[in-house]
């Protein structure tokens, strides 16, 4: 059973310690990804864990409200990117930094992020994170970056087989 539906089940029936161990199983699985999210616009190590525990706190705290979630990975990217924007719009002085310092948990990653930074442009590359790791459509990666959807569509499809082709 997908944790989208665990987790449904045990809103549903309203078990307290269900919900728990769910949340438990999410918390484990995403961790590392709500982590990279933020590290893509936060640099200071401290700061980055304190928000990625406050997306996790965020998401627990809006199960009930929220009930109706269909990608656990994006509702989590979601807040976790949101969480990160707040933080530096109050932090006005912060240095966005995205390649240094990475987590040891991530230097395994890295590698395969510089590349597909070498074998993509800034723009594709952009497309291909946003749509793969936040899960964003089309459209909403259309509407950051101001070009027509089917662009977008186009370079996406384009940047894969292409890929596809030096990976072979």
């Amino acid at each position: 059973m997908e944790l989208e539906d665990k987790l449904i089940e045990a809103l549903v029936y309203g078990k307290v310690n269900k919900i728990e161990k769910v949340f438990e199983d999410i918390y484990e699985q995403y961790y590392k990804l709500v982590y990279f999210c933020i590290k893509q616009k936060v640099a200071i190590k401290e700061d980055i864990e304190d928000l990625t525990n406050e997306t996790f706190i965020s998401f627990y705290n809006g199960l009930k409200r929220n009930s109706n979630i269909r990608s656990l990975k994006s509702y989590l990217c979601k807040i976790a990117i949101n969480k990160a924007n707040d933080y530096l719009n109050k932090q006005k002085d912060v240095v966005l930094n995205i390649d240094e310092n990475m987590s040891s948990d991530f230097k395994d990653n890295n590698d395969i992020f510089d590349l597909l930074k070498s074998k993509c442009s800034e723009k594709e590359y952009y497309i291909l994170i946003h749509h793969v790791i936040y899960e964003e459509s089309f459209k909403e990666i259309s509407l950051d970056i101001n070009e027509k959807i089917n662009t977008i569509k186009s370079i996406y499809h384009r940047l894969i087989i292409k890929l596809r082709k030096e990976t072979l």
